[in-house]
Parts: C-alpha cells; sequence; structure tokens
C-alpha cells in the first residue's frame, strides 16, 4: 500500500498527470490519486474482512480465547489443522494412498468452507471498490443529476460495510 502511494505520489510529482474540474462541485480532481484509491480501498478491505473470520465463518474476536494466530491463519489458509501439523512438525512424506484421497476429500470440502467464508469480505470489498471507482466517475458526470445519481450509488455501496 505505501509502495503503491510513494509511486502516485512520484508521478504527481514530477510528471503531468491528468486533472480535471468536477462540473458540479467546481473541485479539481487527481485522476491518478483515484486510480490508486480504487484497487487499494478492494484489497484493504478484502484483507480485512478475511482475517476477521475463522474456518467456521465466526468472527476471530470470539475466538481470542484461543490461539488467535492459529485462528488468522486458517481463515486466510482454509485449514487449522495443517498449521498445527506445520507447528508440531509432523512429516507429511510418510502418507499413504489411502490417506491422500481421504484428503483430497477433505480438502475440497474445506475449500468450499474457505469460499462460504471469503464471500462476505468479497462483497464488502467489491462494494469499498465500487464506491470509490464512483469518485473516480465524477468529473465525467456531465450534470447535477447524473453526479447525483453516481454519488447515491457510491454512498449505497459504502454503507454496505455497514450492514
Amino acid at each position: 500500500v505505501h509502495c503503491v502511494a510513494f509511486i502516485t505520489d512520484v508521478l504527481m510529482s514530477n510528471f503531468p498527470t491528468p486533472v480535471f474540474l468536477d462540473p458540479v462541485s467546481g473541485t479539481r480532481v487527481f485522476l491518478l490519486r483515484w486510480c490508486e484509491w480504487t484497487p487499494l480501498a478492494f484489497i484493504m478491505t478484502f484483507l480485512t474482512e478475511a482475517c476477521r473470520n475463522d474456518n467456521n465463518g465466526t468472527k476471530v474476536a470470539e475466538q481470542m480465547r484461543s490461539s488467535r494466530l492459529t485462528s488468522m491463519l486458517g481463515a486466510v489458509h482454509g485449514t487449522d489443522e495443517n498449521i498445527e501439523s506445520m507447528a508440531i512438525g509432523k512429516d507429511s512424506s510418510t502418507v499413504d494412498s489411502a490417506d491422500l484421497n481421504i484428503g483430497q476429500v477433505e480438502n475440497k470440502a474445506k475449500l468450499n468452507t474457505v469460499d462460504e467464508t471469503l464471500m462476505p469480505a468479497y462483497f464488502l470489498a467489491s462494494c469499498q471498490g465500487l464506491s470509490t471507482f464512483c469518485g473516480w466517475l465524477f468529473p465525467f458526470c456531465p450534470g447535477p443529476i447524473s453526479w447525483t445519481v453516481c454519488m447515491v450509488v457510491s454512498c449505497l455501496l459504502y454503507f454496505a460495510m455497514f450492514h
């Protein structure tokens, strides 16, 4: 995030970048800044929301009594058992074919659980990214009606985080 912000600052200070006037508010809009904020809003919201859930879809704050790191890594990787076995130091090279078949079925089930657990994070991150993208569209709105529609859509997408 800081690298992207730094690169944007360098580009804006050393090279010509597009600057538009918002036709409704009359403010200067630096489009390069909005090009930075839109993907970063998605990424940061996704990472924040993804780390708040564990495998079962429960909030990590509810799991503070148990291992914090295992719950958070389990949310990202999808399996608490794999993390625990790495921490214990189990050797994965002594697995036979029957264990592999069972493991493959369990991994598919866990991937489905991860997908279900991460869907709210994807949804909220998409809402945040699209809301920020609406800010990029403001200088291209020709009049107050389209500008107001863009603002309402942006606010509705942003308020999805508080639902």
